[in-house]
């Protein structure tokens, strides 16, 4: 799904008003109250979601087997001192904030959102729409955002989802430079790279979210390509940076869906608006928790 390169003018109101509804940004943290220096007691979750997948091969977005290298968590987690989980992107990550908040609960995991609506990071440059649009430049402060948050949260997971706002025409090395160029993809490649050591200044893992499956072909090759210049960010840094993908979760048979069923009979909305409901929050929040696994201590 992308929000930029299908906008045209007469939609920009409708994402506006859609982006200013997606709430949650800095949410609270969620300190469990210490019970001693011992691991997490085990919740007994209501269903066991599809895990979000792995990937290791550059330049696909099908489904693959994990095959990712092995995350080492910098330290184990316990009740006096749980995982810490920061959420960082656009209006996208704030629609799935709330459910993926709402699967790390039961572990008794600590959880803030720093996603804001129009984020990307070529956002710091003004651009062009796919209309020719003019589009300004915004979030030329995210690195100090960023480090400001690493200081005082000191996360040890960082979930990101940008993208969306990265696949137009930008302004930058003074002068234009055309989406998915080489000179493109080098300039995003600097800035990728960037964006990664200022969200694992303290020693966090990043994992990062794919774009999802589009049903428009040529924004789905869209998205391959911005998923390309991800799975390369996780080859240059894969210590640090692993991607996964929840394609599984919201679109289990393959092509992207407004609406799914799910085991138990029941249908539901997965997207409005360009954004996930409540429903597909969840879904997505399950499954991204589920990816965590025994890794961070939330299995069993």
């Amino acid at each position: 799904m992308s929000v930029v390169t299908s906008l045209r003018s007469s939609l920009l109101g409708v994402f506006a008003a859609a982006s200013l509804a997606v709430t949650g940004c800095d949410a609270a943290a969620h300190a469990t109250r210490p019970r001693g220096d011992t691991a997490p007691a085990r919740p007994t979750p209501a269903r066991t979601p599809p895990a979000a997948q792995h990937h290791r091969k550059s330049g696909t977005t099908k489904p693959t087997r994990a095959t990712a290298a092995p995350v080492v968590p910098r330290r184990t987690p316990t009740r006096a001192n749980p995982l810490r989980v920061l959420l960082v992107g656009d209006s996208v990550a704030g629609s799935f904030a709330p459910g993926l908040e709402r699967a790390l609960t039961p572990w008794g995991a600590r959880f803030r959102d720093r996603s804001f609506p129009g984020f990307g990071l070529t956002s710091t440059s003004p651009g062009f729409l796919s209309d020719g649009t003019p589009w300004p430049s915004r979030f030329e402060e995210w690195p100090s955002v960023v480090d400001s948050t690493v200081r005082a949260f000191d996360p040890d997971v960082v979930f990101a989802y940008v993208g969306d706002w990265d696949q137009i025409d930008r302004v930058a090395l003074g002068r234009r430079i055309k989406a998915f160029s080489p000179e493109w993809r080098q300039w995003y490649h600097d800035v990728l790279d960037l964006y990664v050591r200022h969200l694992t200044a303290r020693g966090a893992h990043v994992y990062w979210v794919l774009l999802t499956k589009d049903v428009r072909p040529e924004q789905q090759r869209i998205n391959d390509a911005v998923n390309r210049e991800f799975l390369a960010l996780e080859a240059r840094v894969p210590d640090r940076v692993t991607t996964v993908s929840i394609d599984r979760a919201i679109v289990p048979n393959g092509p992207f869906v407004q609406q799914m069923h799910l085991p138990d009979g029941r249908a539901i909305d997965v997207w409005k608006l360009l954004h996930f409901t409540p429903e597909g929050a969840d879904l997505v929040g399950n499954a991204l928790v589920h990816d965590l696994g025994a890794t961070w201590g939330l299995a069993g």
